[in-house]
């Protein structure tokens, strides 16, 4: 495969070719005898020095592969001294983003085949298998990520139900979106400490990942087809932000937007990660919490929990407790020293 040729558009996107001949690199499948850590951490990179150091150091410290997991994050940083290619095997619940930090990545997927330019994330969807022709000396991010935690992203950035499609899309470099940039690194870094991350700090690599993530589909021309709307999902959540204190019922909620009850569940569930019931209580909760932080809002707590829905303060208070990490009269108390 010749790694520098490959047509683009106008947006720097890769048009997909037809493979005229198979890969002619050596095969090389995942296995988890192909393992090898290296024993010392890569403590010394961080933040955007990570692609550099991780390049210079992979060959003098013999790195092969550090994987880890972030969260429910499953990521490969990864070396290959040779020029070689590997079969990449895509659950079917997960998505896969790929990062080669220092050089092109051959990519064939059936008899289509595009190449990934250094620093230009590729997303994959809907895909069993990905091969992959790598040059020798290559270093590449590998990430396995689960496709409803990427819809709830998405769906709560774009503020309407969208689905994670059976796609295979180059995203802009990744020097062209800082947030992902930034995220990328940090899971980078996390797998050059070499072993597995939880807590707090896992959490929150996690979900920067997924945010930033959202962020670069969002602005994407490709868009549509990387997260398709759910019409009958974007459509409650629309009725039920416009009359946020009705009671809705679920079933008649559906008869609204056309679908069965149990199809609504299902679609909020997957593009929203939470149940319409979640859904219709932090809408409320959004909507007291700006009004708690603007000073020129009078009402009292107790008042604001009865028009935000809520049948009473008790609940509303601990609702958005759990939500915010603070009380409402906290809140409230916060922007009034702000304003001062």
């Amino acid at each position: 495969m010749d790694f520098g040729s490959g047509a683009y558009r106008e947006d720097g996107s890769a048009v997909r070719q037809r493979l005229s001949a198979p890969l002619a690199l050596r095969p090389e499948r995942e296995a988890s005898r192909d393992l090898v850590l290296v024993r010392e951490p890569l403590g010394a990179a961080s933040g955007a020095n990570l692609r550099a150091s991780v390049v210079s150091a992979a060959s003098g410290r013999g790195l092969l592969r550090y994987r880890i997991h972030v969260g429910e994050l499953i990521a490969d940083l990864r070396y290959f001294a040779k020029e070689t290619t590997t079969d990449l095997l895509i659950p079917r619940a997960r998505a896969l983003l790929l990062v080669s930090f220092n050089g092109p990545a051959g990519l064939a997927m059936g008899e289509e085949t595009l190449t990934c330019r250094a620093e230009t994330p590729f997303l994959c969807a809907g895909q069993e298998r990905l091969s992959v022709a790598w040059r020798a000396g290559t270093v590449a991010l590998i990430v396995y990520l689960k496709r409803d935690d990427l819809n709830a992203a998405a769906s709560t950035l774009l503020d309407d139900g969208r689905r994670l499609g059976a796609a295979a899309n180059l995203l802009p470099p990744v020097d062209d979106c800082r947030q992902l940039e930034r995220a990328i690194d940090r899971i980078g870094v996390l797998c050059g400490h070499g072993f597995p991350l939880h807590g707090a700090a896992s959490f929150a690599a996690e979900a920067a990942f997924y945010q930033a993530l959202a962020q670069r589909i969002a602005a994407s021309p490709e868009r549509e087809a990387i997260v398709q709307p759910v019409r009958a999902v974007g459509d409650a959540m629309r009725l039920i932000r416009s009359d946020h204190c009705r009671t809705f019922d679920v079933e008649s909620l559906a008869a609204m937007v056309g679908v069965t009850g149990g199809t609504l569940r299902k679609g909020f569930r997957a593009c929203l990660g939470i149940t319409v019931k979640e859904y219709i209580r932090n809408v409320r909760l959004t909507w007291a919490r700006e009004r708690l932080a603007s000073v020129r809002e009078s009402r009292s707590v107790a008042d604001l929990a009865h028009a935000a829905g809520f049948a009473d303060t008790a609940g509303f208070s601990r609702g958005y407790l759990r939500r915010y990490g603070e009380s409402p009269s906290q809140t409230r108390a916060r922007a009034v020293q702000l304003a001062e």
